[in-house]
């Protein structure tokens, strides 16, 4: 979607992308293709994590397209920013709808799932690695706001997951658990994982619209990448916005 306003010549050009997509995927040469038509003095990526500093192309590929944009924006010069700016106000709003045990599964066994996805995790021990990282950075979110953590480690993760669903293995996550999208044959676990998606991504939209619209009417030219279902969502008022 390509958005003008002709009132302060900002330009907005926003890409609605596929997430786990494999190194080598045509999306990233369509993501380079968009940057280098746009010319975008700031992009946008969606999630909090900064790409690390001297990595390659194919290893920001391996990472997701938020990584990717973010490398090819500081190899040109150009700001990147988050999309999710305001990510302490949507964990307090979903800790208070749906308590901080399940927030804390939700946000940790979904970037599992993600980098299952992405097939960047090769053995057991590596995926122990990397969820122990997640759950680290879900734990410092938690403290930052003022909440005890609920896990703070893999052993009281998995503890934490049994309490909910016994008898179930918190590795075998699927990626179509964390759809907002819900469907009839779906399990106990993705049904209420979808609930939670909901309701995150109606407060992420609103933060969006926010920051992209801002920057749209200030006379910026923009390039932003999200996930695809983001943008028909967002679509609407911020087409309003340039009328």
């Amino acid at each position: 979607m390509t958005l003008k306003d002709s009132r302060s010549h900002g330009t907005l050009l926003y890409y609605g992308a596929v997430h786990a997509r494999p190194p080598g995927d045509p999306q990233y040469t369509d993501i380079q293709s968009e940057f280098a038509k746009i010319k975008p003095q700031l992009v946008f990526f969606e999630g909090p994590w900064v790409a690390p500093q001297g990595i390659n192309l194919y290893q920001a590929e391996l990472r997701g397209e938020s990584d990717f944009l973010q490398l090819i924006a500081r190899r040109s010069g150009v700001q990147a920013r988050s999309l999710d700016a305001d990510e302490p106000n949507v964990f307090r709003h979903l800790i208070d709808k749906f308590g901080p045990e399940r927030v804390e599964i939700f946000f940790v066994l979904r970037s599992v799932a993600q980098q299952t996805a992405l097939k960047n995790v090769h053995d057991y021990d590596a995926h122990v690695r990397q969820t122990e990282s997640f759950i680290e950075y879900e734990s410092t979110v938690y403290s930052d706001i003022g909440i005890a953590p609920p896990a703070a480690n893999l052993t009281q993760f998995a503890q934490l997951f049994e309490k909910y669903w016994p008898g179930k293995q918190w590795a075998a996550a699927d990626i179509a658990w964390f759809s907002p999208l819900a469907v009839a044959s779906d399990s106990p676990e993705a049904a209420e994982f979808h609930a939670i998606n909901r309701e995150e991504n109606m407060l992420r939209n609103r933060e969006m619209y926010y920051l992209l619209g801002r920057e749209l009417i200030m006379g910026q030219k923009v390039l932003a990448v999200v996930g695809r279902n983001h943008v028909p969502l967002q679509a609407p008022a911020l087409a309003c916005l340039v009328r």
